[in-house]
Order: structure tokens, then sequence, then C-alpha cells
């Protein structure tokens, strides 16, 4: 979590940052340098956004130039970030100790960002164990500013994140999660009743899933969507409760929709949504596009553990046994703890089941000939054509004439429409064809395998 820097050009014009840790350094310098070439003349650009995007991409230049020439780096970097930490707070506490301080409101709050800033940087930065202590100081903080002033929406905001902060498992057992979470929640919900157009809902939603409360988290998300059309972060949350809720294909279409956002979005974000993806496509069969989400998802982040789990599991379920091996093992050099889940998905991944599991989609294939000349493009309902269904037969991927969309064997199978009706594309049909109790049972035991929550 990168801190915020907020930087004031004049009396009119400030503006907020996201500052990347290593950058912290140079921050004095990088002030300076803003006041000094910050451009606010409008009408060199078309809009505001575009002025203050233009700003933005001159700021980040002029911090890569300074690191670059900068000789700060690994433990003289960690050393020197924390000194700032420890300089700012020693400065804001002699603030509040002051006799004269004129306005205790800013200086409780601004020391209970610091703290809880100095905080995530702990966590992040040098060990998830630690860092609990700023968070409990942040709180007393903020608390005493939001009885200053309780109207005060930063500081309720704060003490909000700041107590979802604490109860973290690594720092919390369940029963005092539980009452913190609740706590965080208050603190969200006061920030609402305040101010019912600001960012209130999406953390209120955020505390909401870490409460596993799903349905209630869809509630205020949606709320959140009447006041923030189109909010990437908003659509994701709502993607990934209708998921825990298995309500798959509702979950697939928010969060693809979020992720028409993606350039207003961090990485660590979209690696998240592409991995929530993956488990919903994959829960409905549609394998080879979950593939694709979670190698999205790696390719973000090749570090992320529970990504390479699920892919491998992916390939399993495709019958690519030795490529979801080796996928499971990259998951376990990077996640040890996962060795017993990696050994668990190998012994239910038998050969015979992979072959079960190609003669049930052949079989659903097989059994209406007949019907197969009536169907269509499941995007945009153009006719298919013999040798586009026997390619299918054979499991290879097809791209419709018309629109030119990629469709694969397990979109065919699961979406069909009917001659002559418009495809909206928002629900999905189990396979048909299948009634044998047998060979439901082995296709139930190949989705037993389960793909892996990337919060868990």
């Amino acid at each position: 979590m990168s801190p915020t820097r907020f930087i004031e050009i004049n009396d009119d014009v400030s503006f907020s940052v996201p500052v990347p840790w290593e950058l912290t350094p140079y921050m004095e310098e990088l002030q300076e340098w803003v006041l000094e070439n910050w451009e606010v003349t409008l009408e060199n650009f078309q809009t505001v956004e575009d002025m203050k995007q233009d700003n933005w991409r001159r700021f980040y230049m002029k911090a890569e130039e300074l690191m670059a020439n900068g000789r700060i780096t690994g433990e003289d970097l960690l050393a020197s970030i924390m000194n700032e930490f420890e300089t700012n707070v020693k400065e804001r506490r002699s603030l509040i100790d002051d006799p004269d301080d004129e306005s205790p409101l800013l200086s409780w709050y601004l020391l209970g960002e610091e703290l809880k800033e100095w905080g995530n940087y702990i966590y992040d930065n040098v060990s998830p164990s630690n860092g609990k202590d700023k968070y409990e100081e942040a709180v007393v903080c903020l608390r005493n500013a939001v009885e200053i002033d309780s109207d005060f929406v930063a500081a309720w905001i704060g003490l909000g994140d700041a107590l979802y902060k604490i109860a973290s498992p690594t720092y919390s057992n369940s029963i005092e999660r539980e009452q913190l979470l609740q706590q965080a929640s208050s603190a969200y919900m006061r920030t609402i009743e305040i101010d019912p157009e600001g960012f209130g809902w999406i953390s209120l939603s955020i505390s909401l899933i870490a409460e596993e409360k799903y349905s209630e988290a869809i509630q205020v998300s949606r709320e959140a969507l009447n006041y923030h059309p189109d909010n990437p972060r908003i659509l994701s949350y709502i993607g990934y409760s209708y998921l825990e809720l298995e309500e798959f294909s509702i979950s697939e279409k928010f969060l693809r929709k979020s992720l028409q956002f993606e350039e207003d979005m961090l990485e660590t974000e979209l690696s998240w949504i592409w991995n929530s993806l993956g488990r919903a496509l994959s829960v409905q069969r549609f394998y080879t596009e979950a593939q694709d989400a979670f190698e999205n998802a790696i390719r973000i982040d090749r570090e992320d553990a529970i990504a390479w789990l699920n892919l491998g599991i992916v390939r399993i379920s495709q019958g690519r046994l030795n490529e979801g091996e080796e996928a499971l093992r990259r998951a376990v050099i990077l996640q040890p703890n996962l060795s017993d889940t990696k050994d668990e998905i190998m012994r239910n991944a038998t050969s015979e089941l992979q072959e079960d599991l190609d003669r049930l989609i052949r079989k659903q294939l097989d059994s209406r000939p007949e019907s197969l000349t009536s169907w269509r493009c499941i995007y945009c309902s153009a006719n298919l054509d013999a040798e586009q269904l026997e390619l299918i037969r054979a499991n290879v991927p097809i791209q419709c004439e018309s629109c030119g969309t990629t469709i694969t064997r397990e979109r065919f199978l699961t979406h069909k429409v009917q001659p002559g009706v418009e495809n909206e594309y928002t629900e999905t049909e189990p396979l048909q064809g299948i009634t044998d109790e047998d060979e439901l049972k082995k296709l139930a035991e190949l989705d037993g395998l389960g793909l892996v929550d990337d919060e868990d």
C-alpha cells in the first residue's frame, strides 16, 4: 500500500498523489519541483482531467529521474523511510503537547494518519507480524479527532481503516476480529451519514466482505453505484460477493465489467480481479477462459502463489496433468504451506476422471446432431456452419466470421441461442443431455477439485 501525499500549489489548487515508498526520501525535492512546474493554465488543455494527467505524467518522470540519480537502496532506503516516519510522528506529537495549539482537531488527525501509514509500511515492507502498535496508536488519535468534531469525514474513514487493519488474522483472534470489523463498519457508516455521495460506501463494502456478509456487501455496493456509476472497485466487490454466494454467471458479468476500467486500478487489484474471474469461469467449466484469466493474474504478479495454484487446477481439469502439476509446483515454491493442497489435488486428478469428462462432453455433442445446425454464435447470434461445428466437436476453438469472437467448446456447450432470438449473454445453462447419475457424480468429482480464493 503506497502512502498518499498532499501537495498544495496555492490557495486554490492542491492535489494528492499515490507515492511509492521508494520515493519517500525524495519528497522534499519533488514538492519543490511541483511548486515550480505545476501547470494550472487550463487553456493549454482540452479538459481539467487532461491537465491533471499531464501533470501527473511529468511528476512521475521527475520522480524516476531522482531515483535514477539517487544512491539510496536496500537497507539504507528502509532506514531512511523509518527515520522519516519517526521524525514526522515526533513533530506531530509536539504540536499536540503544545498548549497553544490552535487546531487540536487537525493535529490529532494528522498524527493518526501518520501512524497509520507507518503501520502500513511496516506491514508491507518489514514484517506483516509487526505494525499493530502503530495501528492501535492511530485508532486512539483518530478517535480523539472525531470526539472533537463528529462530522469530520476523513477522520472517520481513517479510524475505520485502522480498525480494519488491526482486525487482520495476523493480529487478532476470531472473536476480536469480528468485534473490530463491526467497529470499522460503524465508522464507515458514520461517513455515509455525513456524506452520502462520498466513498464511505466502498470502505464499508470491503469491511462487510471481510466479515463474510456478502449479501449485505452487494446491497451496499449497489447503493454506491448510484453515486459512483462504473466505479471499477465497486463493480469488482459486487462480482466477488456474488462469487462467494455461488452466483457464478452474475459474478462473471460484474468482474468483466470492472476490467473495462483496468487503467484506473492498481496492479494488486487487477491481479485479484483476474483471479476471482478465473474462479467464476472454472466453476462454470469454461476452462479455456479461466486459464486465460489466471495467466493474466500471473502476468501482473509472477509471485502470486494462489494464481499458480488455480492455474494448475484448471489445466488438470482440461486433462493436461503434467502442465497442471508444474503450475502446482510453482505455487508450492512460492508458498510452501500449499504442499498438502497440491498433493491432494494430484491424488484426485486421475487420468480416468479426465477421460470421463471428455467422454461426457462428446456425448453431449453427439446426442443431438440435428439440433446442432440451429446453433449460433453465443455473442452475436450469427449462424455457425457445419465445418465450425466439427471443429467444436474436436475441442478446437473457432472464430465467428461475423463478430470475430473466439468461441470455446465449453462456451458452446453451455450457451444455446434459439434461432431468431437475440442473445443477451446474461445467463448460462448447465450441460444438457447428461442424465446418468454415475456420470454426473464423476463430473462432480472433477468440480470437487475446487479453486482457491486469493483471500483465504
